[in-house]
């Protein structure tokens, strides 16, 4: 998980960070610890609220991503792994994080990317027998999240290549696929399986 994040991000050590989807706030956790900052979470698991209390370093409370539950221009940076996928429509997640980000914070979200093999090949192949599912409701290609993230506000974003290492499971499918994937994509870095987007508020 923690290999998702670009190297050398922008941040102050006093940075104000959320977690949108933060689980049980292991990742969040890790985040605090590795760049500073002072790191909130938000989720809709009442049992992923009661499991963050393990975490010292952080604070975790009930919120969702289309309605967060904080004032205007309040965080420095805002991130969100592998959620704005599970929403048909992720528009309103996009402006809110715009809103609650200072005028020049940076926010950073995983998504799929649908030009990867695992989008294309292995995902509808393992659905069909029944072996192996990571659901979602959309992806995304680099052009469409361009635009999604121009038009609420943002510059246009950077984007990380995200291989399919750390989703798979350990068996022998499990990794010829993700050997398969990682010698394509080191090839092709736009085939990657999730994209990472890092992008400035405007």
């Amino acid at each position: 998980m923690h290999a998702q994040f670009p190297r050398n991000l922008p941040l102050r050590r006093d940075a104000r960070i959320l977690d949108i989807g933060c689980g049980e706030g292991m990742q969040l956790s890790w985040f605090c610890k590795e760049y500073g900052g002072d790191g909130v979470g938000i989720d809709v698991s009442e049992q992923a609220l009661q499991q963050s209390k393990k975490y010292d370093n952080i604070n975790v409370m009930y919120g969702k991503a289309e309605r967060i539950p904080f004032p205007d221009n309040h965080f420095d940076f805002v991130y969100s792994l592998g959620l704005f996928e599970h929403f048909e429509d992720s528009t309103p997640l996009f402006r809110e994080a715009f809103r609650v980000l200072v005028d020049g914070g940076y926010v950073f979200i995983t998504v799929p990317n649908k030009l990867s093999l695992w989008t294309i090949f292995f995902r509808p192949f393992l659905r069909a027998t029944g072996k192996f599912s990571i659901d979602y409701e959309r992806s995304f290609n680099t052009k469409e999240l361009s635009s999604l993230f121009i038009k609420n506000g943002f510059k246009t974003p950077t984007f990380y290549q995200i291989k399919f290492t750390m989703l798979t499971n350990d068996t022998p499918l499990g990794r010829v696929m993700k050997k398969v994937d990682n010698m394509i994509c080191d090839i092709i870095p736009s085939w990657s399986f999730f994209f990472g987007c890092l992008a400035k508020k405007l």
